[in-house]
């Protein structure tokens, strides 16, 4: 990955994360309104990934790992996430 693009990521990976968090009502209503997208891939990955006990996961691309703590929550056995812009 170039500079630019790790740098790009690194930087808004906090912002970009923070949509997922409860946070101020007035800014979880906003995010829930305009990222309602967002909102609903993550509950059709779930639902689609289902039933999730004993599975292993691979979850490339992951960010901070919001998805990644989800399927160990919903019982994946193992999970493992990857993210690029985390390696430095």
């Amino acid at each position: 990955m170039d500079t630019r693009t790790q740098k790009y990521f690194d930087q808004n990976a906090e912002t970009f994360d923070s949509i997922y968090h409860d946070g101020q009502p007035i800014a979880r209503a906003i995010n829930r309104w305009l990222r309602k997208a967002i909102y609903e891939r993550f509950a059709i990955t779930f639902e689609k990934s289902e039933p999730l006990a004993g599975k292993t996961v691979l979850d490339v691309g992951c960010g901070s790992g919001r998805y990644s703590v989800e399927f160990a929550k919903r019982g994946a056995a193992r999970v493992l996430g990857v993210d690029l812009s985390l390696i430095h």
